[in-house]
């Protein structure tokens, strides 16, 4: 194929200043990239500085097309300790998720995406009907652990909830991942009430929140949340039910951490979580391979909602996740995606 000839030379061109006179070193792992992954898989990728391309592999999936990109976590090295793969060998570290698109009139969908390291170059770009072809090129010996996952029009991470208050009701949900979302409209006993308008699509997903500041007092409304594409196609997301009182304050019925807002985010963004009871809270940030970059809470906090900010500044880019305990045992994680 014409395009996997010019990918090739591209990849060869990018990765020359690698090369030294001196021979690469010889692999001491078993090499292993599957000509193949379809939704769901986890692989532990083991490459060899002597081979630089593979052959690419095929993303198989039920959803296909240059706007539905898959999602693809890489995780330096293969032990169970750290990630779904179960290999022994050296580890090396991957281009962090999402790679940069890079515009190429020649690739359908008008252009390819793109990340390296010191170690490893990865190409990604869309061939035809269900099939993306991921290439890797690689200038050390060693693994990495890679999962594919398909990214749905919208997939829900916190579920639609409602807050009643004085003549008001608000309702808040997050996103694990959109794709092509035009808005959210809110329908209140069956009728259109608002809308809120997309933040884009995101492979890690997105905070939302409404307010019906139309609501009266003593009456109960249902609530209904939908999803509207940008091809006008819809989908119901959730549904809940809210009184509001005269005199009532934002009630909190259940401990929660919300999905962190912005979120991509650069480098800072807001992490929300309600406490129903007076309790010890510690709230953490991890990377990939399970180390603490940060400590945002950590003693004894009251009942009510509660925020930290996290700043990124000093981190690379790609996935952490934001971990709440308290000390009555609830426990709650969420994905958030640093893009510097």
């Amino acid at each position: 194929m014409k395009m996997k000839t010019v990918l090739r030379t591209m990849t060869l061109a990018a990765v020359m200043l690698v090369w030294v006179s001196s021979a690469m070193p010889a692999c001491s792992d078993n090499d292993y990239v599957p000509t193949q992954m379809r939704v769901g898989d986890v692989e532990c990728i083991r490459v060899c500085s002597s081979i630089g391309l593979y052959p690419a592999i095929e993303l198989l999936g039920p959803r296909g097309g240059p706007d539905a990109l898959p999602i693809l976590t890489f995780q330096a090295g293969c032990a169970s300790s750290n990630t779904a793969c179960d290999f022994t060998c050296t580890a090396i570290t991957p281009p962090s998720w999402p790679l940069e698109f890079i515009p190429d009139t020649f690739y359908p969908g008008g252009g390819y995406y793109y990340g390296n390291t010191s170690c490893v170059y990865l190409y990604l770009y869309w061939v035809h009907n269900n099939v993306w072809w991921l290439e890797i090129f690689t200038a050390c010996n060693g693994c990495f652990c890679l999962s594919y996952d398909e990214q749905l029009p919208v997939e829900i991470s916190s579920p639609l909830s409602a807050t009643a208050g004085d003549n008001e009701v608000t309702l808040r949900w997050a996103t694990a991942s959109e794709t092509q979302t035009d808005r959210f409209d809110i329908l209140r006993d069956g009728s259109r009430a608002g809308s809120v308008p997309s933040l884009g699509t995101s492979a890690s997903g997105h905070a939302y929140s409404w307010t019906d500041e139309t609501a009266q007092n003593g009456t109960t409304y249902t609530y209904t949340l939908e999803s509207v594409d940008i091809n006008d196609g819809r989908h119901e997301l959730g549904r809940v039910t809210a009184t509001p009182m005269a005199g009532a304050q934002a009630a909190i019925r259940e401990y929660r951490l919300h999905q962190n807002y912005p979120n991509p985010f650069n480098p800072t963004t807001r992490i929300s979580f309600d406490l129903l009871s007076k309790t010890s809270v510690t709230l953490k940030v991890y990377n990939p391979m399970g180390a603490v970059v940060a400590t945002l809470v950590n003693g004894e906090m009251e009942a009510g909602p509660h925020w930290a900010e996290f700043d990124g500044t000093n981190l690379t880019s790609g996935l952490y996740f934001c971990s709440m305990q308290t000390g009555d045992g609830f426990r709650a994680t969420r994905k958030m995606l640093l893009v510097k």
